[in-house]
C-alpha cells in the first residue's frame, strides 16, 4: 500500500526539553525578522510562567516563534460544570489572556469545543480579516472534565502575512492553472468552486491564494488533487499540490477470496446488517436490523416484488466488472423470505460481499465507542478494479477502491485491508486528514483494534506474505524510509498495538481492550498534526486530572509503547529530588555532607541512596541517606577518609517511594553524575577579559569570524544572550550584538577563539574552569566546542538545543591533554548548518587550575628590628594561587589553627593566635605585603612571633619568623 502524497517538510520544531520555566524563557525566536519579537516572546513566556508556574515542557515553533505544544502541571480554568459553550468560553478567554505568547491577538478564532472520553477538544481554526488561513493552520487546548487545562498546542502558524488581501488574480484563471497540472488522459476533471485563503509556506509566511480541488471519478485512473495558487502577483504561480488519493500499495499477502476473514478462511453465511431493502411498486424502502431481519409494512396478501443489492445506509458497493451483484424476487406476506446474497461464491462476487460486510461492521464498531461523527452516509466502496493489481486505496469525498486478483495477489477487498481502507474514511470524517504517514498509522489501528490482529493484510499476496504488522521495530523518526507514509506510519501502529498489549497484559483481556479503545480512539479527535502529537494526545486523553507532570493512570503501559519506538512522550515526574550540589572543598579532614530534599505524589518515600566514588572509577559505594528532621530531607556523609587530598569524588542519589516510583539526581545518572574537588586549586592562567585582548586570538575556516570582546547583547536586542559579564564588564563571544549586528551566530559557520599559551610544566590534576552563557541548537545541526591542543574535550547535545539562560560555572577535566604541558591552548570553536541559528558563546573568568599536593610555604621579612614607623615588606613564596593566613603571637608553640571550612593545622606558634592577612598568592607563588610599624611606644621592645599557613591539602605552614621592635 502506497501513497504519492508529498512529503512532508523538514519540522519546525524544535524540541527544548526542559522543565523550568527560566529553563526554556528565551526559546521562541523566528528564523528572521525584527528583534522585537523575540523580546516579546521572552516577556510573554516569563509573564506566563509568573500565573501559572514553572513547571512546563515546551517544544518551540521556531519559525512562528510560539510554543508548538505546551503542557505540565494543568492550569485550573474552572471548577463549575462544563458544557460546549463554557468550554469555549473559557479556551477564549485563556488565549485572549495569554495572547502575547500564542500571536492570536490579530485572528478570528473559528471551532466549537467536543467531548470524547475524558478530554473536551477545543480546536480552532484562524481567520484573518474574514479570511480563513491555510487549513493546516490550528490551536488546539485540552481541557480535563475537572475544568483543568491540561494541553495547548499550535501547528503551521504564520510568522508575516500579506497587508493586501484583495486578489488580483481571478478564481476561474487560478483554477485554469491549477488544471494544467492534470494528465490529459485522466480527464475528465470536475472543478469545486475556489476558495480564497491565506496559504502559510514553510517558512511562515502567509500569501492570499486560492484553493482548487479537481478530480475525475475514475475508479480505473483515480486522480484527485488539490491546488493552491497565488491569488495576487503577475501570474498564478502554483504554491502547493497535494495529492488527495490515499492510496496503499498493498505489497502484503493475501492467498485466496474470503467473506469473513483473510484470503485462506472459510466463505461462511453471515448475517447483514443495515442492507436496504427495496419495493418498486409501492416505493416502499427499510433496512435490515443487525441481526439482518427487515420488515415492510404492506397493504394487502397479494405478493410483491424486492429487490437488494449491496447498498445500504453506510455502504454502497459498486463492482468494476460493470454489474453489481443483486437480488430480485417476490415476497408473499405472512411468510418469511429467504435473501441469500451471493448465492454463487466467485472472486469478484466474493469481494462485493465482503466489503459490504466488513465495511458495515466497521461503521458499528466505531460508532458503537465513539458516536456519531460524520459517517452517516452510504461510503462508496468500489471492488473488482481492473487497472492495476495489489492495490486498494481511498480517496477523500470518492470512497475506497479495491482492485482484481493475479498470479502475485489475491483480490485486495478482504477484512483487513478493507478495514484499513475505510480507517482512511473515519480519519477524514472526524476531522480531515492533516499528515499522511498519520492517517496511514491510525487506518492500521483501526483495522488491528477491530480484528484483534497485529496484522494487516494477511495473506494479501497469494505466496502467503502479509503487508504490515503492529508487532514492528520501527523507531521514529525512521528516517530509513525516506518519508514513505506507510514505512513513517508505522512507528505509530507500533505503538498503538503495544499499547494495546502492555494495557491487556497489566488489566487482563477485556478491561485491556476496552481501555486500548477507549484510550486511543478517543484520542483521534485531537486530530493530531503528526504522529509525535498523536502520541501526545493519547497520554492526554489516558490522563485524570490535567496534570501530566504527575503521570496518567496507564503511564507505564503508553511509556513502554512510546519508548519502544522511540517516540517523545510526557514523562510522569512522582518522585523529586532537589539538591544543591556539594561544592569544592580544601577541608580534607570533615566528612562531605551529602543533603536532599525529596517528595513524591503517589505515597512515603521508601529509600533514599547515596552512591559515590572516585573521580575516573566505576567503583561506587552505596549507601543510605537517612531523614534529617526537616521535612522532606535526606542526608549522608562521603568519609574524608576515603578521599585524600587532593582528590576528585563523583556522586550520585537515588530515591524510591512506596509505589516503587523512582528517581535519581542527576536525572540521567549514571550518564552524568555530580562532581567535586577536595583541595584548594591552584591557578595556572586566569583572563576576566577586563584588561584588554591579552593575547586571544580569532578566526575563521568558513563564512566568517563572529568572535568578538567586550559588553555582551549590547543593543538589549537578542533574547539569548546575557543582558550583562558574569563579573566585570567584557567577555568573549560570538556576535555580541553591536550596531548593524543581530546577536546570533550565522548559517553555515565554523569560526575559533583560541587562547594565549600557557606554560604547564610541573602541573598536574589540571581542569579548565569558566563562566558559561551557551545557546546553541541540537548537536545534529550546529557544534559548539572546547578543544585542549586541538583535542576536543566538551561539545554541546546531539538530542535537544542548548539554551543557557543564566552564567554557569564550568569545570572540565583537562589533565589528559594539558598535565606538564609547556605550550598549553584552549580554543572555542562554533559550527553550524544552514538552517536554525542561536546567539552562540559567551565566556567570562576562563581560568586554568590544578589540584596539586601543598609545595614549600616560606615566608621572609626585609627587617626583623624595625622602629616605629619604619616600612615593613613580608614576602611569601609558595604554590601559585594558594590563599595563605599570616598569623602573629606571643612566641613559639604549637598552637593548633582552624582553616576557614578547611582543615585544622598544628602552627609553630603560641597562642593566642591572631590573623593579621589573608593574600592569594600570584601566578609565579609569591606575594609581597608592604606595612608601616605603628607608632605606639608600648611597643617597644615587645618580640612577636609570625608564621603563614596555606590552604590546600590538609594545609600547610610555613617557617616562624620572629620580629622585635627597636626604641
Amino acid at each position: 500500500m502506497t501513497s504519492n502524497a508529498p512529503i512532508a517538510p523538514v519540522a519546525r520544531v524544535r524540541s527544548i526539553a526542559m522543565l523550568a520555566c527560566i529553563a526554556v524563557a528565551f526559546a521562541a525566536r523566528a528564523l528572521a525578522g525584527p528583534e522585537t519579537e523575540r523580546e516579546q516572546s521572552a516577556r510573554a513566556w516569563q509573564t506566563f510562567c509568573a500565573r501559572y508556574g514553572d513547571e512546563w515542557t515546551v517544544n518551540w515553533d521556531v519559525v512562528a516563534n510560539v510554543p508548538a505544544t505546551l503542557w505540565g502541571n494543568g492550569i485550573e480554568l474552572t471548577r463549575a460544570p462544563l458544557d460546549a459553550t463554557i468550554v469555549d468560553g473559557l479556551a477564549r478567554e485563556f488565549l485572549a489572556r495569554n495572547a502575547d505568547l500564542f500571536r492570536t491577538a490579530p485572528y478570528a478564532l473559528r471551532g466549537t469545543p467536543s467531548l470524547h472520553g475524558s478530554v473536551w477538544y477545543v480546536t480552532y481554526s484562524l481567520a484573518y480579516r474574514d479570511v480563513p488561513i491555510d487549513e493546516a493552520t490550528r490551536i488546539d487546548l485540552r481541557v480535563k472534565p475537572n475544568g483543568v487545562l491540561a494541553l495547548v498546542s499550535t501547528h503551521h502558524f504564520p510568522r508575516l502575512l500579506d497587508a493586501t488581501l484583495e486578489p488580483t488574480i481571478a478564481a476561474d484563471t487560478a483554477a485554469a492553472r491549477g488544471m494544467e497540472e492534470l494528465p490529459f488522459e485522466g480527464g475528465p476533471y470536475t472543478c469545486n468552486t475556489p476558495r480564497l485563503e491565506i496559504f502559510v509556506d514553510d517558512a511562515g509566511r502567509g500569501w492570499l491564494a486560492w484553493r482548487i480541488t479537481a478530480r475525475n471519478g475514475r475508479g480505473d485512473l483515480p486522480i484527485a488533487n488539490e491546488f493552491v495558487v497565488a491569488a495576487r502577483g503577475d501570474e498564478p504561480a502554483i504554491l502547493e499540490t497535494r495529492n488527495l488519493v490515499c492510496q496503499i500499495d498493498v505489497t502484503g499477502n493475501v492467498t485466496a477470496n474470503v467473506h469473513a476473514g483473510d484470503p485462506t478462511t472459510a466463505i461462511v453465511n453471515r448475517p447483514l446488517a443495515n442492507v436496504r431493502i427495496d419495493i418498486p411498486s409501492t416505493g416502499a424502502t427499510t433496512f435490515t436490523d443487525a441481526a439482518g431481519n427487515f420488515r415492510v409494512p404492506c397493504n394487502g396478501a397479494a405478493p410483491v416484488g424486492v429487490t437488494a443489492r449491496f447498498f445500504g445506509a453506510f455502504v454502497d458497493v459498486q463492482s468494476g466488472t460493470g454489474t453489481n451483484s443483486s437480488f430480485s424476487g417476490t415476497a408473499t406476506p405472512g411468510t418469511p423470505l429467504a435473501i441469500t446474497m451471493n448465492p454463487m461464491p466467485s472472486e469478484t462476487t466474493n469481494a462485493e460481499a465482503d466489503a459490504y460486510y466488513q465495511t458495515d461492521r466497521e461503521h458499528t464498531w466505531i460508532t458503537d465507542r465513539l458516536g456519531l461523527f460524520g459517517l452517516e452516509r452510504p461510503e462508496l466502496t468500489t471492488v473488482n478494479l481492473n487497472s492495476f493489481t495489489c492495490q486498494a486505496y481511498y480517496v477523500p469525498g470518492s470512497g475506497t477502491n479495491f482492485f482484481r486478483a493475479d498470479s502475485v495477489c489475491n483480490n485486495s477487498a478482504f477484512d483487513s485491508v478493507l478495514s484499513h481502507e475505510y480507517g482512511h474514511a473515519i480519519d477524514e470524517a472526524i476531522g480531515g486528514i492533516t499528515h499522511r504517514a498519520l492517517s496511514e498509522g491510525i487506518a492500521d489501528m483501526i483495522a488491528m483494534f477491530r480484528l484483534g490482529d497485529p496484522i494487516v493484510g494477511r495473506n494479501f499476496y497469494t505466496d502467503g506474505r502479509f503487508v504490515r504488522t503492529g508487532e514492528n521495530t520501527r523507531q521514529w523518526p525512521a528516517l530509513e524510509c525516506g518519508g514513505e507514509t506507510h514505512c513513517l506510519g508505522e512507528t505509530f501502529m507500533g505503538f498503538a498495538w503495544q499499547a494495546r498489549q502492555n494495557l491487556i497484559a497489566s488489566l487482563g483481556a477485556g478491561p485491556g481492550v476496552a481501555r486500548a479503545e477507549y484510550v486511543c480512539l478517543n484520542a483521534l479527535f485531537g486530530n493530531g498534526p503528526d504522529i509525535p502529537g498523536q502520541v501526545l494526545d493519547t497520554y492526554v486523553q489516558d490522563d485524570d486530572n490535567g496534570n501530566l507532570n504527575d503521570g496518567v493512570p496507564d503511564q507505564a503501559q503508553l511509556d513502554a509503547a512510546a519508548d519502544f519506538h522511540s517516540l517523545a512522550h510526557p514523562r510522569a515526574r512522582y518522585v523529586t529530588i532537589v539538591h544543591t550540589p556539594v561544592a569544592d572543598t580544601s577541608n580534607a579532614t570533615a566528612d562531605h555532607r551529602v543533603v536532599a530534599t525529596v517528595t513524591s505524589t503517589r505515597g512515603p518515600i521508601a529509600w533514599v541512596r547515596l552512591a559515590y566514588a572516585p573521580g575516573g572509577t566505576t567503583s561506587f559505594t552505596t549507601i543510605p541517606m537517612t531523614p534529617t528532621g526537616n521535612s522532606n530531607e535526606f542526608g549522608a556523609a562521603i568519609p574524608a577518609a576515603a578521599f585524600p587530598c587532593p582528590s576528585t569524588v563523583v556522586y550520585a542519589i537515588g530515591a524510591s517511594d512506596v509505589t516503587s516510583a523512582t528517581a535519581s539526581f542527576p536525572a540521567d545518572a549514571p550518564t552524568s553524575l555530580v562532581e567535586f574537588r577536595v583541595g584548594a586549586p591552584h591557578r595556572v592562567f586566569f583572563d576576566d577579559f577586563e584588561h584588554g585582548v591579552n593575547g586571544w586570538t580569532h578566526g575563521f575556516r568558513s563564512i566568517a569570524d563572529d568572535w568578538q570582546q567586550g559588553p555582551p547583547n549590547q543593543q538589549r536586542m537578542n533574547m539569548w544572550d546575557p543582558l550583562n559579564a558574569f563579573s566585570g564588564s567584557n567577555v568573549w563571544g560570538n556576535d555580541l550584538n553591536p550596531t548593524n549586528f543581530n546577536g546570533d551566530y550565522p548559517n553555515s559557520v565554523d569560526n575559533f577563539l583560541t587562547s594565549p599559551t600557557m606554560n604547564a610544566t610541573g602541573r598536574s590534576r589540571l581542569h579548565l574552569v569558566f563562566q558559561r552563557w551557551l545557546t546553541v541548537d541540537a548537536g545534529v545541526f550546529d557544534q559548539a566546542q572546547v578543544k585542549v591542543n586541538g583535542t576536543s574535550v566538551w561539545r554541546n547535545p546531539t538530542g535537544d538545543a542548548l539554551v543557557d539562560t543564566r552564567w554557569t560555572r564550568q569545570d572540565v577535566d583537562i589533565s589528559a591533554q594539558a598535565d606538564n604541558q609547556p605550550a598549553l591552548q584552549i580554543q572555542f570553536t562554533m559550527t553550524s548548518d544552514g538552517q536554525t541559528t542561536f546567539g552562540g558563546w559567551n565566556i567570562d573568568d576562563v581560568a586554568v587550575e590544578s589540584f596539586e599536593a601543598n609545595g614549600p610555604l616560606s615566608i621572609s621579612l626585609s627587617n626583623p628590628a624595625p622602629v616605629l614607623g619604619s616600612p615593613e615588606t613580608l614576602t611569601y613564596g609558595g604554590v601559585p594561587g594558594a590563599r595563605v593566613f599570616l598569623l602573629l603571637a606571643r612566641g613559639p608553640g604549637a598552637q593548633p589553627f582552624a582553616i576557614p571550612d578547611g582543615p585544622i593545622v598544628t602552627t609553630g606558634l603560641r597562642g593566642p593566635l591572631r590573623v593579621k592577612h589573608t593574600a592569594t598568592l600570584g601566578a609565579d607563588g609569591t606575594f609581597a605585603l608592604n606595612r608601616n610599624v605603628p607608632v605606639n611606644a608600648s611597643l617597644i621592645g615587645q618580640t612577636f612571633s609570625v608564621q603563614a599557613i596555606q590552604e590546600s591539602c590538609g594545609g600547610g605552614a610555613s617557617n616562624v619568623l620572629t620580629v622585635t621592635v627597636s626604641p
